[in-house]
């Protein structure tokens, strides 16, 4: 009788596990809960493919990479110190410390660098890659110890923000005005703003993509010594002055003498 109800169970038992295979199968989700994470990388030897997104935080000569280095590594952070193998950072970090000597860490042989997320009034390393939309609104007449150098401010683009004049500058904006003063150590400032249909920019730098020159002035208040120029959404038949980039898909299909171009010829465009 006991061997008879062993057999019982052991019938009703398969049914169970069947159907809870395909629940798991059929439920979203429910095979997924069980599926592995992916492996966070924590070394790479110097002579393999480096990992997309990660820095290196340290460095050793343990014998175990045939005659390379190893790396440790790890994903960004606030704070984090990276040694400078030459290896490029993430995008959307900045450098706001650095060392001028080899670290411990890092074999001895690297210095390091201290990276941060970027936010408004931020003071970086100049000559730290800058993120969009921050430009440099600021720069250090002298050095800034944590740096080793010359540190920037920075903030985010915004219309008529005022930033140095050797920043970068994003999201079609242009500059509406060029000034002197003291805040960027030498280098000039400018005021920036998004371009539309018939502002007025101070010819410098490239041009606004989408646009086309529809008037030049050769000096143009606030812009100093730079020409002005006028930028315009293009359209068929539009006559756009010869110093244009041409958004993609725009040809010139004639040139005539227009004054509003001088010294440009200009030249009418079609899609």
């Amino acid at each position: 009788m006991n061997r008879l109800r062993q057999l019982l169970r052991r019938a009703l038992a398969l049914p169970l596990v069947a159907a809870l295979a395909f629940f798991a199968l059929t439920v979203p989700g429910a095979a997924a809960s069980q599926a592995a994470t992916p492996r966070t990388v924590t070394s790479v030897c110097a002579n393999q493919a480096f990992p997309t997104g990660y820095i290196v935080t340290a460095v050793s000569n343990t014998g175990s990479c045939q005659g390379s280095l190893l790396y440790t590594v790890a994903l960004p952070s606030n704070g984090a110190k990276a040694c400078t193998v030459g290896i490029a950072f993430p995008a959307g970090w900045v450098v706001i410390a650095g060392t001028t000597t080899g670290q411990p860490q890092c074999d001895g042989i690297y210095e390091t660098q201290t990276i941060n997320q970027p936010y408004n009034g931020i003071l970086a390393c100049l000559g730290s890659s800058l993120p969009n939309p921050y430009v440099i609104t600021a720069i250090s007449g002298g050095t800034y110890a944590p740096c080793s150098g010359q540190s920037m401010t920075l903030n985010q683009e915004t219309p008529g923000i005022v930033a140095c004049a050797n920043t970068s500058i994003w999201n079609n904006y242009v500059v509406t005005a060029v000034s002197g003063g003291t805040a960027c150590a030498g280098y000039g400032q400018e005021t920036l703003n998004p371009v539309h249909s018939g502002i007025v920019a101070c010819g410098q730098g490239v041009g606004p993509a989408g646009y086309v020159v529809t008037e030049v002035w050769s000096s143009y208040p606030g812009c100093g010594l730079t020409e002005g120029l006028q930028y315009t959404t293009p359209y068929n038949g539009i006559v756009a002055c010869s110093n244009s980039t041409l958004p993609a898909g725009w040809s010139v299909t004639s040139y005539r003498t227009d004054s509003s171009c001088a010294p440009f010829e200009g030249e009418t465009l079609q899609n």
